[in-house]
């Protein structure tokens, strides 16, 4: 059999580090949606049917089955992945970098591991993982280009001509072997980001929202109201709003950003405090854009799955601290 091509993206979240570690360490190549239930072969390896995935998919989350249906016809695709295929990973050792490995054995369920979350237990057994800055060489250039047009966590490879320079590029020396410029300057940056953030963890929560919201107002915002609790349940942090030219005078109202802040240390054993908070304080305001930050390294699944059901957008870990650390702050 001819060998196949793939470009595997992970939405890492603040998995990222954990993940790479079971790629370059482990030779296990792990994909989300893979919490228990949502297997695409069960126990004794027999295919999951889509209907019955689909509604494994809905007792866990809310969303549409025609959406919950695309998903798993795009996880479905590394049922066809074989051993001897190629992987092309974007966004692997950092945003720069793609990763080409060789699958060493087909699709497996990870029932057994304790994963991140308990997510990623979708796995693909994978060797010979080579990284290469997207500006190493003219074969890494190209097949960067060629990302956007490959945006699904599974896409298959057809053009004959990527295959080739894939190929071509797996030949060449990793360009990972001698620290670089950007490289060094990166790590450089993840170092002053860990002190910068254990700092701002030492302020008054109140003074830590209002470091936020001036990092908005640096940014186009405007702040229309600030801690705002109406002693029932409802509290938001940050309220604001932004312009959009020419569309604001067409349309009856502004989008509108309702934004709670957690700052916390370790782990929040009552995450889901700030979902509520949120869903509580959203009926007041005509399709708010609702965001949760926690100072935390990661939500609990229960306080993900309220966020998602109620289109809660949440951030956590490092994120917040670099968006402060990246503003340049306006003299007010």
């Amino acid at each position: 059999m001819a060998t196949r091509y793939f470009v595997f993206r992970v939405n890492y979240d603040d998995a990222h580090n954990w993940v790479m570690d079971e790629l370059f360490n482990k030779g296990i190549l792990r994909q989300g949606w893979g919490i228990l239930g949502l297997e695409l072969v069960d126990i004794n390896g027999e295919c999951v049917k889509k209907e019955k995935w689909v509604s494994n998919y809905l007792s866990i989350w809310n969303d549409s089955e025609q959406k919950i249906s695309g998903r798993f016809d795009i996880l479905s695709r590394m049922l066809d992945i074989k051993k001897g295929d190629i992987i092309v990973i974007p966004k692997t050792l950092n945003n720069y970098t793609l990763t080409i490995c060789e699958v060493s054995e087909e699709y497996h369920f990870d029932f057994k591991t304790k994963t991140s979350w308990d997510d990623f237990k979708h796995t693909i057994k994978i060797i010979n993982p080579r990284s290469y800055r997207y500006d190493s060489f003219a074969e890494a250039k190209l097949i960067a280009a060629k990302f956007k047009a490959y945006q699904s966590p599974v896409n298959n490879i057809w053009n004959g001509e990527t295959q080739n320079k894939i190929i071509e590029l797996y030949k060449k020396e990793p360009s990972d072997k001698s620290k670089t410029i950007m490289r060094i300057t990166e790590e450089i940056s993840d170092e002053v980001l860990k002190s910068f953030s254990s700092r701002i963890l030492g302020l008054d929560p109140s003074y830590f929202e209002d470091i936020i919201s001036e990092c908005l107002k640096s940014k186009g915002y405007e702040i229309i109201g600030m801690r705002k609790y109406d002693k029932k349940g409802a509290d938001v942090d940050i309220i604001a709003s932004y312009s959009l030219p020419f569309f604001s005078e067409k349309i009856d109202y502004l989008p509108t950003l309702l934004i709670q802040i957690k700052k916390k240390v370790g782990t929040d054993l009552n995450d889901e405090k700030g979902v509520d908070q949120l869903i509580k304080s959203s009926s007041d305001y005509p399709h708010p854009i609702k965001i949760l930050v926690n100072t935390t390294d990661k939500f609990s699944d229960k306080a993900r799955k309220k966020a998602d059901e109620n289109e809660i957008h949440i951030i956590s870990g490092l994120k917040i601290f670099d968006l402060i650390l990246k503003t340049e702050l306006k003299n007010t």
